[in-house]
């Protein structure tokens, strides 16, 4: 029920099916996994200067394009509100 953690703090701006939240949460853990280990590469291979620049803006530039690219999976796994019926 990892996918839970996400879905609570992203619930109110999207409504995913529960295969969505599942495939999302493994998508965002993989990547901030990735993320973690070039941190730590960058940090040890590079000076100071080069770590704090991908830090701030490289970090949130690659999370930027990360969550872009998760554009067509939130549109696929959507819920879409029905409109009240009027009868």
């Amino acid at each position: 029920f990892n996918w839970l953690f996400i879905m609570y703090f992203l619930v109110l701006a999207v409504d995913l099916a529960e295969a969505g939240w599942r495939v999302l949460t493994l998508r965002l853990g993989l990547f901030f996994l990735a993320l973690a280990i070039a941190n730590a590469f960058v940090r040890r291979s590079y000076s100071t200067d080069i770590w704090v620049d991908f830090k701030f803006p490289g970090t949130v530039i690659l999370t930027f394009l990360f969550m872009l690219a998760q554009v067509p999976l939130i549109m696929r796994h959507q819920i879409e509100e029905k409109a009240p019926d009027p009868n």
